[in-house]
C-alpha cells in the first residue's frame, strides 16, 4: 500500500517526476488520487486533505467490508440478469419544509420524526442487490452505519487514470454505468417511499428528506402503517417545538 501524503507534498512529487522525464500515471478514484512510478504505486493523497470518517471500525475491517460488498453485489447482479437493466424512476422533490405546517403546532407541543433505519442497505436488500445473509449481519450493527451508506455512495465515484510522459498526457476512464445505475436505483427507491409517505401526510407533512419524513400527530398512525407494510424498519421519535422558528430533537436545538 502506497504512502499517504499531502496534496502539496503530491504535487510536489509530480512535479519531480515531469522534471526527471520519469513516465507515471496517476490513478483517480473519486477524492482518492495515487501517483504510480514505473508501474507501481508511490504515493497517494485525499483532494482538499479530507480524511473519511468510518465511524468505530477499523481500516482494514473497512477494506473488507467493501471487498465483501462489491463481490457479493455482483454475485447477485449475475443471478439476476433483470438487475442489468433494471432502472427506478423518480421525478419528484427530494427534500422540503411546510412552514404552514410547522407554524401550526403549537409551542410546547410536538410532531413526529419518523427516520428510516440504514436507509441504502435496506433498500439495496430491497431491490435485490443486498442478499439476505448479508442483510441480517449487519442492519443491526451501528458499528457499520456509516459505511453500509459509504459503500453506495462509493458506487458513484469517477475512476480513471492519466499516462503522462514527456509532457504528453491521455486519460482512460474506467466505465462505471452498471455501478452508477446501482447507485441511482438505491436513492430513487428511497425517494418514491418517502414521496409515498408524503402523499399520505398532506398538509400534516412537516419536512422530509432522502430518508426521513416529519409530520404532525393526526396522521401518526397512518405513517406508521404505511411504513410497516413496506417491512422496513425505522426510529419514530417526537420534535418538541420551542420556539415559533426552533424545535428540539434528540436533545438538541434546531432551526427549522
Amino acid at each position: 500500500m502506497s504512502k499517504t501524503v499531502t496534496p502539496e507534498r503530491y504535487l510536489e512529487l509530480v512535479e519531480l517526476q515531469k522534471k526527471n522525464g520519469v513516465p507515471f500515471s496517476e490513478h483517480k478514484k473519486g477524492s482518492r488520487k495515487t501517483l504510480f512510478v514505473y508501474g507501481k504505486p508511490f504515493v497517494t493523497m485525499l483532494e482538499g486533505g479530507n480524511y473519511l470518517d468510518i465511524g468505530k471500525i477499523s481500516d482494514s475491517q473497512f477494506t473488507s467490508f467493501l471487498a465483501i460488498f462489491k463481490k457479493t453485489l455482483y454475485k447477485n447482479i449475475q443471478a439476476n440478469k433483470n438487475l442489468l437493466t433494471y432502472k427506478v424512476e423518480f421525478s419528484g422533490t427530494s427534500r422540503s419544509k411546510n412552514h404552514e405546517a410547522f407554524n401550526s403546532v403549537p409551542v410546547e407541543s410536538y410532531f413526529w420524526n419518523l427516520d428510516l433505519s440504514s436507509a441504502y442497505w435496506q433498500m439495496g436488500h430491497r431491490l435485490g442487490y443486498v442478499s439476505q445473509k448479508f442483510y441480517d449481519k449487519y442492519i443491526f450493527n451501528d458499528n457499520y452505519k456509516v459505511v453500509k451508506r459509504l459503500c453506495f455512495s462509493f458506487l458513484a465515484r469517477s475512476n480513471y487514470k492519466t499516462y503522462t510522459c514527456n509532457d504528453q498526457s491521455y486519460k482512460i476512464f474506467c466505465d462505471n454505468t452498471l455501478d452508477q445505475l446501482v447507485y441511482d436505483n438505491i436513492r430513487n427507491e428511497l425517494y418514491t417511499i418517502i414521496d409515498g409517505a408524503v402523499k399520505i401526510a398532506g398538509n400534516s407533512c412537516v419536512d422530509y428528506n432522502i430518508d426521513a419524513i416529519s409530520f404532525k400527530n393526526d396522521v401518526r398512525k397512518e405513517i406508521v402503517e404505511y411504513f410497516e407494510k413496506q417491512g422496513l424498519v425505522f426510529k419514530l421519535l417526537p420534535a418538541i417545538k420551542v420556539s415559533e422558528t426552533e424545535y428540539d430533537f434528540k436533545d438538541k436545538i434546531k432551526k427549522f
